[in-house]
């Protein structure tokens, strides 16, 4: 081939070229035969244009991470401060301090208003006991909020109810109960003459445990000590000491069993008085009530707490007794009785002319004039 002749770019070129925004001539064409055509590219040439305009053209496409620069604010732009938060109100920092002033004061507002607003529509103000009302009214608590006060205090009153019903179901006394505690508290005290204290305590139950069921408790306890007959049969040989023991005990048990039998119908007995001395405070109460309402109303508030103490302190038998002599000792001051309503006096007019003689010698006189019609009537009323 010759050297002044140019190698024609095929269509197959074109397109590569085209692929990767390159422009060239139409295939088939022939070079400007002016000048001499310069030498083709080798292969190697082209494969580099190539690549080169493949990674242009991949850094074009591709998106560029922007580097964070450090700005600095311009020499007349003013720098942002931080918010101050901005000043309480009188009315916020006095609703901080006292809330019921601040609860007060609002309801004074709405009764101002609504004074105004009856005063612009012609209606009289309203009066110092309504305002009071409002104001209660108003200053009411929520149910919701008389629930977060109440709620606490129902838990606190269960709690009591259900020890009220382990002290009852216990049987023990107040003392009791009380000395029970103390032990438990000086046990958890740490103080070792409280301790000792509060084991003899324990002991003193214990040994009072075992008397009581006829059972022996080495070198505390022995049941024989109350039976001088088991105990000098045994001295004597004439029964074993275990037999003497089982008899000590059944004997005991029959001791304990009598006295509950003994205490339920002391009981029994103690229920059926309380019944009957509640009907008869009853009874009493309607025949005092009878007899002189307003002195039973007066002196009923001051008769309760007389009432609570005579069932703490009195058989139910003297119950009845009791407090009818403490109601006739509470003092009474009757009521002044209101003074009779006089009856009412005749109309001059409505009073009969006196009937006159036959001869006309007592016939009353005629008036002269007004004066003496007015004492006439007068003198004829008072007679």
């Amino acid at each position: 081939m010759p050297d002044d002749v140019a190698t024609p770019i095929t269509s197959a070129d074109a397109d590569t070229m085209a692929d990767f925004g390159a422009t060239a001539p139409a295939a088939d064409t022939p070079a400007s035969t002016g000048e001499a055509a310069p030498p083709p590219p080798s292969r190697e040439e082209l494969q580099a244009k190539d690549v080169e305009a493949f990674t242009k053209a991949v850094e074009e496409v591709s998106p560029k991470a922007e580097v964070p620069r450090e700005t600095k604010p311009a020499a007349d732009t003013p720098v942002a401060k931080p918010e101050t938060p901005a000043a309480k109100t009188a009315s916020e920092i006095a609703a901080e301090a006292d809330p019921k002033a601040v609860e007060k004061a609002a309801v004074d507002a709405e009764v101002a208003k609504l004074n105004d607003d009856l005063k612009a529509g012609g209606h009289k103000p309203l009066t110092k006991a309504a305002e009071e009302r409002f104001r209660q009214l108003a200053t009411r608590p929520k149910p919701e909020d008389v629930e977060k006060i109440v709620a606490p205090l129902k838990q606190q009153a269960e709690r009591m109810a259900q020890w009220d019903q382990v002290v009852q179901e216990s049987g023990a006394t107040g003392a009791e109960i009380q000395n029970a505690l103390y032990v438990i508290q000086a046990t958890k005290s740490g103080n070792p003459k409280a301790e000792m204290a509060a084991a003899d305590a324990m002991f003193a139950v214990v040994q009072d445990i075992y008397k009581r069921n006829g059972r022996e408790l080495p070198g505390a306890v022995d049941p024989l000590d109350g039976h001088h007959d088991l105990a000098a049969a045994v001295e004597a040989g004439e029964i074993t000491r275990k037999f003497a023991l089982e008899t000590a005990k059944a004997r005991a048990l029959e001791v304990r069993n009598n006295e509950q039998n003994q205490r339920q119908q002391e009981q029994q007995q103690f229920q059926q008085a309380e019944t009957e001395a509640r009907a008869q405070l009853n009874q009493l109460g309607q025949s005092l009530h009878t007899a002189d309402p307003a002195q039973y109303v007066a002196k009923y508030s001051a008769l309760i707490p007389a009432m609570k103490i005579i069932r703490e302190t009195m058989h139910p038998s003297q119950w009845q007794a009791a407090v009818f002599r403490v109601y006739q000792e509470l003092p009474y001051t009757p009521a002044p009785a209101p003074a009779p309503t006089p009856a009412p006096r005749p109309h001059v007019g409505a009073v009969p002319m006196r009937p006159t003689g036959g001869n006309g010698a007592m016939r009353a006189a005629v008036p002269k004039d007004e004066v003496a019609a007015f004492k006439f009537g007068v003198e004829s009323v008072r007679s």
